[in-house]
């Protein structure tokens, strides 16, 4: 019997979960060095010529969400000759990226934006990665139109984010039932609750911050529906995780 699956849930706001979920990242750097080659992959299953940021490329690169900024400093340095950037709403995130990945490549630069102003900033990219943070965006639509607006005619967009379906997978009904209802509560009542538990720092802390991306998460037929409309579009759907490179038809 197949357990339901969870509705979408808004993106928890960080609060004091902030600096946890920001350490988390740095501490993990080897899982975006895998990504890479999935992103290689990905793109390869698409119809389009000439993309190169897996060779040594000389185009442009935008990263969004990028976080602390390890993939823009991973990809920059794979592609010396091109030129990458990575955003990201928060501005302690690219505070760390400027000062730990920034001097380590000349071709790497950061800046602090949100996605809902992508286009106006940007323009004619020729490869744009979100990996992990398609479920902070308020809104699919709006996100994927902004991405695709900024994204050159023969560009591709490389998307890798939570399978919400997955969920019951890698979390008991019981934690799910109480962390579901901890995060209706008011915001310091919901955050003592957490706190009493052990739920905001260490392994507890990035286990319940992990479950909240999954609930925020969208579906694969959620993000299918959003690029089958008006682009063309090619990826693995299933696992943990979802993968998927789009292009403008």
């Amino acid at each position: 019997m197949n357990n339901p699956v969870i509705p979408r849930m808004p993106e928890l706001p960080l609060d004091e979960f902030d600096a946890e979920y920001r350490q988390a990242e740095i501490e993990h750097p080897a899982e975006l060095e895998t990504m890479i080659a999935e992103l290689e992959t990905a793109a390869g299953m698409v119809p389009l010529t000439g993309l190169d940021f897996f060779s040594g490329g000389s185009g442009t690169a935008l990263d969004i969400g990028c976080g602390v900024g390890t993939l823009p400093f991973l990809l920059a340095r794979k592609n010396p000759n091109a030129t990458v950037i990575g955003v990201d709403f928060s501005e302690e995130s690219i505070a760390h990226a400027k000062a730990h990945y920034q001097p380590k490549a000349d071709n790497l630069s950061y800046r602090v934006s949100s996605v809902d102003v992508l286009s106006q900033m940007f323009q004619g990219i020729d490869m744009i990665t979100c990996v992990g943070a398609m479920h902070h965006f308020p809104s699919l639509n709006s996100a994927i139109a902004q991405v695709m607006q900024t994204l050159d005619d023969k560009g591709v967009f490389l998307l890798s984010d939570l399978n919400r379906e997955n969920i019951y997978s890698h979390f008991a009904e019981k934690e799910l039932r109480y962390l579901n209802s901890v995060r209706q509560l008011p915001e310091k009542v919901r955050n003592n609750k957490l706190r009493r538990q052990g739920y905001t720092k260490g392994k507890k802390a990035r286990r319940f911050l992990t479950l909240m991306s999954f609930q925020a998460a969208y579906t694969p037929a959620e993000v299918s529906a959003v690029f089958g409309e008006r682009y063309g579009f090619k990826g693995r759907m299933s696992g943990m995780n979802y993968l998927l490179a789009a292009y403008k038809l």
